[in-house]
């Protein structure tokens, strides 16, 4: 047991007890993280990880939507404590060479907006599981997000996302 005194801005504060050290967000945290941030939003979709042509491999009969986490890059700055990881993802519906420009812009439109679910659902999670666990992740600046037509053999559009996992290095 340590002591240890936190300074707040009201007024300062004692906790006694072990201090918990936290983890590092490992390659299988960061996964489960993001696989979980979508099955909240579409429990009934399908998540898959792996290369772009991994994700064409799904049957055509899969639940979709469809959301394909690419392998991601990782860069651990120790002078800083940081952890980098760029998260490339694409969020599918299914689509035919039968459908029209306009139910094109419709499939690109519904898979923007989950898109749009999952960044907010995954800044709520970030901010609830780090307070505790993690230390600090966050989503490091802007996230670039690109419509997709017509992609995997030309049986999905939807929207593809870009951004910076951020994540701290426990002391």
């Amino acid at each position: 047991f340590r002591r240890v005194l936190f300074r707040s801005e009201c007024f300062p504060v004692t906790i006694r007890g072990p201090i918990k050290k936290q983890k590092e967000m490992n390659y299988l945290d960061t996964i489960t993280l993001l696989k979980e941030c979508f099955t909240d939003l579409e429990p009934s979709g399908t998540f898959v990880r792996g290369r772009r042509p991994d994700a064409s491999l799904v049957s055509i009969d899969a639940d979709w939507p469809l959301v394909a986490s690419l392998p991601f890059r990782e860069t651990k700055d120790y002078a800083k404590g940081n952890i980098q990881r760029q998260i490339v993802m694409f969020f599918l519906k299914s689509d035919s060479t039968n459908n029209t420009s306009e139910q094109r812009d419709v499939i690109i439109n519904e898979m923007n907006e989950l898109q749009d679910s999952f960044i907010n659902k995954l800044n709520e999670k970030l901010r609830t599981l780090t307070s505790s666990y993690y230390g600090k992740a966050t989503i490091q600046g802007s996230v670039l997000a690109t419509p997709e037509q017509m992609i995997l053999a030309g049986a999905a559009s939807g929207y593809g996302i870009q951004f910076t996992l951020l994540s701290k290095i426990p002391c």
